[in-house]
């Protein structure tokens, strides 16, 4: 027997039953199935994997969690482990219905960090499921620069100024420069950076 997209209900059939005995060639056995409604949880992924994230910033992934069977889906408890967390609350899905659930992660050490996600439902076969989550915490760069930089020209002349850039962290510095902003329109084309973007080692300056 096969219930798979039966909805509840009784479901009639029979067998014929042939055989060769003269009394007895063909008989009908009457053949019954009950089905019965029950949730069933599909999940979109079976476990979270963040990327390096800085001590102090925050990484955000979602699973969804889908009602695959043909009653009411109960999620009754949603459970997150630090650093990893969640604002997702319990709710009830109809069959068909889906559910996005954000989980942050957001690390207080340097490292690779693991935790769980639980979820507790009336799913008859699967009442709890653990995904397994993790991420690596990393430390952040640490940016060292003049808060101005002034150099005197004589008039048609040239030259270049120098802005020192140093990365008192561990981890590189992207850095990039998208504008100059200039204070009179007279200047608008006398300033052009020789760089535009990079990356600075941690302990290094350019």
């Amino acid at each position: 027997a096969n219930a798979v997209s039966l909805w509840q209900g009784t479901y009639n059939a029979s067998l014929q039953f042939t055989t060769n005995a003269p009394d007895a060639e063909t008989e009908l056995i009457p053949v019954s199935m009950q089905v019965t409604n029950a949730a069933d949880i599909l999940l979109s992924v079976p476990a979270l994997s963040y990327p390096a994230t800085f001590i102090g910033a925050t990484a955000v992934k979602y699973i969804t969690i889908t009602n695959f069977g043909t009653d009411i889906l109960d999620l009754e408890a949603l459970e997150v482990t630090a650093p990893f967390a969640t604002t997702t609350t319990p709710t009830d899905l109809q069959p068909g219905e889906t559910v996005a659930v954000e989980i942050t992660f957001a690390p207080s050490r340097t490292g690779q960090l693991e935790g769980t996600f639980v979820i507790s439902s009336n799913d008859p076969d699967e009442p709890e499921l653990i995904i397994p989550l993790s991420g690596s915490g990393a430390s952040p760069p640490i940016i060292s620069c003049p808060d101005e930089i002034v150099k005197e020209f004589m008039p048609d002349a040239s030259g270049w100024v120098a802005l020192p850039i140093t990365n008192n962290g561990v981890s590189d510095l992207i850095w990039s420069l998208s504008s100059i902003e200039f204070l009179t329109d007279e200047a608008d084309n006398c300033l052009r950076p020789l760089s535009t973007n990079g990356a600075i080692e941690g302990g290094q300056q350019r």
